[in-house]
């Protein structure tokens, strides 16, 4: 099983091996070495089922109304995942998500509903957020949850900043599109608690060397192209 990687060097994230826990590494994208925690790092805050509570039915409207004022009228349908959040990575956990139709034509934005009110999310520069990303209608619906199931877990060990990246890989065999770059969406309170929408935005590997030499200007070119916020894996580099 892959374990999440985050360089201290330049904040990039990505997934290293089992085996690698507790050695060194480099960062593909940096090219720092640094060491990974030992394998006791993993085995309960995002692997296990949660020991910490969380009123799933406290949280769930206040936070649709809050992405609502970002997103536009929540879609029809939520999508539900069959084994809970709680249960684990380990056990094949997943994030419910939220659907909103709206927002961009002919694109699908899908959020995560499962992590704002958690206690055991470690929060970032937005507080405590849910993480986004942006699909073309025709996409499968199930891409959404392969791309954000492994960020909502990782959020319990390390926070997601904006202007980070992480690797996507081949997830789209033949697309140019193999990165994420993360991107602050919007800020808001919930039930009196600061709270945030991060954006994952597939990146081509010429925008994520660009955006390694250049930090905070991608997301302008990204923008500018017509691009942004949308995760097109048939488009082509910007850069």
């Amino acid at each position: 099983m892959a374990i999440p990687a985050k360089c201290p060097t330049c904040g990039h994230t990505g997934n290293a091996p089992d085996k690698a826990l507790g050695k060194r590494i480099t960062c593909p994208k940096c090219g720092s070495k640094f060491q990974l925690p030992g394998p006791e790092v993993f085995t309960e805050t995002s692997r296990k089922p949660f020991a910490a509570a969380y009123d799933k039915e406290k949280w769930w409207n206040p936070r649709v109304k809050a992405l609502e004022k970002i997103l536009g009228p929540q879609g029809k349908l939520d999508l539900h995942a069959p084994i809970f959040f709680d249960a684990g990575a380990e056990l094949g956990g997943a994030p419910d998500v939220h659907t909103f139709t709206r927002h961009k034509k002919g694109a699908v934005a899908y959020v995560t509903a499962e992590l704002i009110g958690r206690d055991n999310q470690v929060p970032n520069e937005l507080g405590n957020y849910e993480i986004m990303i942006c699909l073309p209608k025709d996409i499968d619906a199930e891409l959404a949850g392969v791309i954000l199931t492994p960020m909502a877990y990782y959020t319990l060990e390390q926070p997601l900043n904006p202007g980070e990246t992480s690797d996507l890989g081949d997830l789209v065999e033949g697309s140019k599109v193999t990165a994420l770059l993360f991107s602050d969406y919007g800020r808001f309170t919930v039930l009196g608690r600061p709270c945030g929408l991060l954006l994952c935005i597939g990146i081509t590997m010429r925008e994520f060397k660009y955006n390694a030499k250049h930090p905070g200007d991608l997301e302008r070119k990204l923008s500018e192209a017509g691009v942004y916020p949308v995760t097109d894996f048939e488009r082509e580099s910007v850069i």
